[in-house]
């Protein structure tokens, strides 16, 4: 029979090693789950910018500069709309072939589409292997309204 004296010193740094690998593992997983989070953020930021876009190309849709300048001045965090380098928008108009023929222009009855896509970089480290080797990922939102006025020069 082996006493306690010898098998407690058999396994004396074995809890140690134990909890420096498990350790590792739940910091991992807790820094993957902060940098989802942070990536949904930016989505929730990106989604709303898009929207405010299409409100805006709704009542002015022939001005796409106005409307580019509207989704880039909608947030600076978390997410930096004015960073060009990247913040990606498109505005897209959808003619309504049930629309009069006034409307194949971007009028009343068609539609407008605000596309933003933002290059967002993981915090995880490690990660980046698994996206990609800059450690971008590409994140989108696309927002579809009717056009509700024809070009109206009072647009703000």
């Amino acid at each position: 029979m082996v006493d306690k004296k010898q098998k407690s010193r058999s396994e004396k740094g074995q809890s140690l090693v134990e909890l420096t690998i498990s350790l590792v593992f739940i910091l991992i997983i807790l820094a993957g789950v902060v940098d989802f989070g942070m990536a949904f953020f930016s989505w929730v930021a990106i989604r709303d910018a898009s929207q405010e876009g299409a409100i805006y190309g709704a009542v002015c849709p022939n001005n796409q500069g106005a409307i580019t300048t509207r989704v880039r001045s909608v947030s600076t965090t978390p997410v930096d709309l004015a960073d060009t380098t990247r913040v990606r928008i498109f505005i897209a108009p959808i003619v309504n072939p049930a629309a009069p023929a006034s409307a194949a222009l971007g009028g009343p009855g068609s539609a407008v589409t605000v596309l933003v896509e933002y290059d967002y970089q993981s915090i995880t480290p490690g990660l980046s292997g698994f996206i990609g080797e800059d450690g971008f990922i590409t994140i989108s939102a696309s927002t579809t309204n009717t056009i509700l006025t024809s070009t109206d020069p009072k647009c703000p």
